[in-house]
C-alpha cells in the first residue's frame, strides 16, 4: 500500500466528526496492523497531516486530532478522563484491573468525550441534573447510562457526604471502583461487522446492493423469511393461503409488532407498503410485484393480494425487499428521501450513517422478539479491500467480516481466536452488457450478439474459479448453479475456445474490439477482471478496466454509463428472482435495457405455473434464447465465506448470505 492510500484513509479518519479535537490516534504500529499498510507509509502520511494542521504529535504522549491542542489539556481517553478530568484520587490497583477489562475501546472514547463535555458545561454539577440523562438517552448509549447510575450510587456513599467533597475533589473508594468494574462490561455487547462494499440508499423500495440487504437483516423485518434450507418461513406474517384458482393470496399478521417510531404494524401498514412499492416513481420493486392487481386490508391483521394471474414467485418476492415493512408514517413524511433516516420494525433501529465509513444501529427495546436479541448495538463498516478487512478482524477492530477472499482462508485457519463459516450462495457472478441503455450501447459489443458470444467463449470459467477463488466457487453460465434443480443440463458451461471466438468476430466484421469493463474496486473482483482481460485479449478484445466504488458502479449501470459492467447477484430461493427483473423489458433492474418479447412471455408464464417440471421447461426455453442474446454473461457462483472472532457465538451462515443476529452473543 502506498503513502497516498494511507494519507487518504487517515485523512478521512481524522476529519470524521466522530473524532473531535483531542482524540488520540492509535500508534503507528497499530495503524499499520489495522489498515494493512506499511509503517513507513503510515509515518509519511502522519507527517503530511501534521503539516496540514490536522493532527498534533506530542513527544512521549501520542498523536491527537487537531492542530491546536493545549498541552495541559487531558487527552480524550476514558482512563485519563477518570483520573484527570474528574480528578479522582487514583486507587491504582483497582484502576489497573479496570484497564484490563475487555471493554470496547471505541465506546470508551465516545463515552469519555461526552463526560468531558458535561464536566465543562456544568462545572461540578455533573451528576445531579436530568439534562445529562436526557443527553445519554438521546445518544442511545447504555454504557453512558450505566456510568451515571454507578456515580449516582457513589454520591450516596456516607463517607462521600461526610467529607463534603465538591465535584472537583472526588474521592473514589475501592468499593465504588468495584461497582464501576461491574457496570461497564455489562453494556459492551456491540457487534462490529466488516462489509465488502458500502450500501446504497437504505430504502427497500429503491435499493439494490447485497450489503444493503445485510443491513436490512438487522433493520427491517419482512413478511416472510428463509430458513437454513432456503425454505419460506413466517416472519411478520404468521400464515398464508392461496385461493383455489391462485388469484388471491391471504396473509395473517402478527399482533405484537410496532415500528421504530411507534406506528402500529397492521393490515393497513402492509397495504401502504405494497402500494408504495408498486407506485413510488423511484421503486425498483415494481417488476417483482407486477402480478399484483390490488392489495387490501380484509381484517385488522389480515391482507389479501388479488393477482392478475397466478404467481408462484410472489411469496419468495415477499421474503426480500418487496416484503420489507417500513413505517407508513415515516415513509409518507420523507417520500423518496426515506433512506436518509429509515424507520422499520426490525430488531435494531437506525442511529447514524457516514458514507463510506459506517452504518450504526442499536437494539429496539419494543421489538416483538427482543429476548432473542443479545447485542445492544451493531456497526457495519464498509472496507472493500479484503486484506484490510481481514487485518481489522485480526487486530480486534471487527468481530466479523463477510466475503473474505478465498486466498485468505488459510490465514484465518492459522490465526488463533478466529474461525470460518461458509455456504454456497443462491446467486451468480456476471458481466452485464449495455444493449440499449443510451449512447454507450452503440458499440459492437452492444449491437451484435455474435461479439458478446465471442467474448463469452474466450473466457475459461474453471480457470477463473481456480486462480481467483482457490476452487471454492463454481464455474457457471446460467443464473442458476449447476447443482440447482433449475439448471439446464442441455446448456453446459462452455469450454474456452479462442479460435471459435475469433471466427465469430470475423463473422461480425470485427478483427479487434475495444471495450471498457467497469468493476468494483476490491482486490478479488479486480484480479478476476484482470484475468478476464488477459483471456479475451487472445481472441481479439482490447479491454480497458475502470474500477469504481460499488454503489457508484450501480448508479452508472442505471444511468447507462457503461459498456460492460461486472456485478454479482446474491440470488433468491425462487428461480424468478434470478431472472425476471434483469431481462424482461420492464424489469426493475434491467440495466442493459435488453428487451425480447418472447423472453417476457416465457418468464411471465413461468410465474403463473405452479408445477415445478412445467416451470423448468419454460425457464429452459428462455435460457436458450438468453444464451444466444447474452445481455448477461454469467461467470460462476461464489461461496459466501465469513470470518469471525471466536467470541461471536450463535451465528449461522445461510445460503442467502445474510447476517441474522437473533441469538448471537459476544462472549467475554
Amino acid at each position: 500500500m502506498t503513502s497516498a492510500y494511507a494519507l487518504e484513509q487517515l485523512r478521512a479518519w481524522v476529519d470524521d466528526p466522530g473524532h473531535p479535537n483531542g482524540t488520540r490516534l492509535p500508534t503507528e504500529r497499530q495503524l499499520s496492523e489495522q489498515m494493512g499498510i506499511g509503517r513507513r507509509a503510515i509515518r509519511r502520511a502522519l507527517e503530511v497531516l501534521e503539516a496540514e494542521g490536522r493532527i498534533t504529535r506530542r513527544q512521549g504522549a501520542g498523536t491527537f486530532v487537531g492542530g491546536q491542542i493545549d498541552s495541559a489539556a487531558p487527552a480524550t481517553d476514558f482512563f485519563e478522563i477518570m483520573e484527570v478530568r474528574l480528578r479522582l484520587e487514583p486507587q491504582l490497583a483497582a484502576l489497573a484491573a479496570l484497564r484490563a477489562k475487555p471493554v470496547q475501546i471505541a465506546r470508551m472514547h465516545e463515552l469519555s468525550d461526552r463526560i468531558a463535555q458535561c464536566v465543562d458545561a456544568d462545572e461540578g454539577e455533573l451528576w445531579d441534573g436530568t439534562l445529562h440523562r436526557q443527553i445519554a438517552e438521546a445518544a442511545g448509549n447504555a454504557l453512558f447510562l450505566s456510568l451515571f447510575d454507578v456515580v449516582n450510587r457513589i454520591r450516596q456513599d456516607p463517607a462521600w457526604q461526610a467529607e463534603g467533597h465538591p465535584m472537583t475533589r472526588h474521592l473514589l473508594t475501592a468499593t465504588a471502583l468495584a461497582a464501576l468494574l461491574t457496570a461497564l462490561p455489562a453494556a459492551a455487547q456491540e457487534m462490529r461487522i466488516g462489509l465488502g462494499d458500502d450500501a446504497d440508499i437504505l430504502d427497500p423500495d429503491q435499493s439494490r446492493t447485497f450489503v444493503g440487504r445485510i443491513v436490512y437483516a438487522g433493520l427491517c423485518d419482512k413478511l416472510v423469511d428463509l430458513d437454513a434450507d432456503a425454505q419460506i418461513i413466517p416472519m411478520l406474517a404468521t400464515d398464508w393461503t392461496y385461493s383455489d384458482d391462485g388469484l388471491q393470496l391471504v396473509m395473517n399478521l402478527r399482533d405484537d409488532v410496532v415500528f421504530h417510531d411507534g406506528t402500529a404494524f397492521d393490515a393497513d401498514a402492509v397495504v401502504a407498503n405494497i402500494t408504495r412499492s408498486m407506485t413510488l416513481p423511484e421503486s425498483r420493486r415494481k417488476s417483482e410485484l407486477s402480478s399484483v392487481a390490488s392489495v387490501e386490508a380484509t381484517g385488522p391483521l389480515q391482507v389479501t393480494f388479488t393477482l392478475t394471474a397466478p404467481d408462484a414467485s410472489l411469496i419468495a418476492q415477499l421474503s426480500d425487499r418487496a416484503g420489507m415493512m417500513i413505517s407508513p408514517t415515516a415513509a409518507e413524511a420523507a417520500g423518496a428521501d426515506f433512506g436518509q433516516n429509515p424507520v422499520c420494525s426490525g430488531p435494531f433501529k437506525f442511529v447514524e450513517r457516514i458514507q463510506q465509513d459506517r452504518i450504526v444501529l442499536e437494539k429496539f427495546a419494543d421489538y416483538y422478539d427482543a429476548d432473542r436479541i443479545k447485542i445492544e448495538r451493531v456497526t457495519y463498516r464498509p472496507i472493500p479491500d479484503t486484506t484490510v478487512r481481514l487485518a481489522n478482524l485480526q487486530s480486534g477492530e471487527l468481530d466479523m467480516v463477510e466475503r473474505i477472499a478465498a486466498t485468505d482462508v488459510g490465514t484465518v485457519n492459522q490465526t488463533d481466536g478466529l474461525s470460518l463459516q461458509e455456504v454456497v450462495g443462491l446467486g451468480y457472478m456476471a458481466i452485464y452488457a449495455n444493449i440499449g441503455n443510451g449512447d454507450r450501447a452503440l458499440t459492437p459489443m452492444g449491437e451484435d450478439a455474435r461479439v458478446r458470444q465471442a467474448f463469452s467463449l474466450a473466457i475459461d470459467r474453471e480457470a477463473l474459479n481456480q486462480v481467483v477463488f482457490d476452487g471454492t466457487a463454481r464455474a457457471g453460465n446460467q443464473p442458476f448453479p449447476p447443482t440447482s434443480q433449475w439448471y439446464n443440463q442441455d446448456l453446459p458451461v462452455p469450454a474456452r475456445d479462442v479460435e471459435a471466438a475469433k471466427a465469430l468476430l470475423a463473422e461480425a466484421g470485427q478483427e479487434r474490439v475495444a471495450v471498457e469493463i467497469q468493476h468494483a474496486n476490491n482486490p478479488v473482483v479486480t484480479q478476476m477482471m484482470q484475468v478476464v482481460q488477459a483471456m479475451v485479449a487472445e481472441a481479439g478484445f482490447d479491454v480497458t478496466l475502470r474500477a469504481t466504488e460499488f454503489a457508484t458502479l450501480l448508479s452508472e449501470q442505471t444511468a447507462g454509463n457503461f459498456q460492460l459492467s461486472r456485478s454479482d447477484w446474491s440470488g433468491r430461493p425462487d428461480p424468478d428472482g434470478n431472472l425476471h427483473q434483469f431481462v424482461t423489458c420492464e424489469g426493475g433492474i434491467n440495466d442493459p435495457k435488453y428487451c425480447n418479447p418472447e423472453v417476457d412471455r416465457l418468464l411471465n408464464e413461468a410465474r403463473a405455473v405452479t408445477d415445478p417440471a412445467a416451470r423448468k421447461a419454460l425457464y429452459d426455453e428462455a435460457g436458450v434464447i438468453l444464451n444466444q442474446d447474452l445481455p448477461v454473461i454469467y461467470l460462476g457462483h461464489q461461496t459466501y465465506i465469513f470470518a469471525l472472532d471466536d467470541k461471536v457465538q450463535g451465528f449461522k451462515a445461510l445460503p442467502d448470505g445474510m447476517i441474522r443476529l437473533q441469538d448471537v452473543t459476544l462472549a467475554e
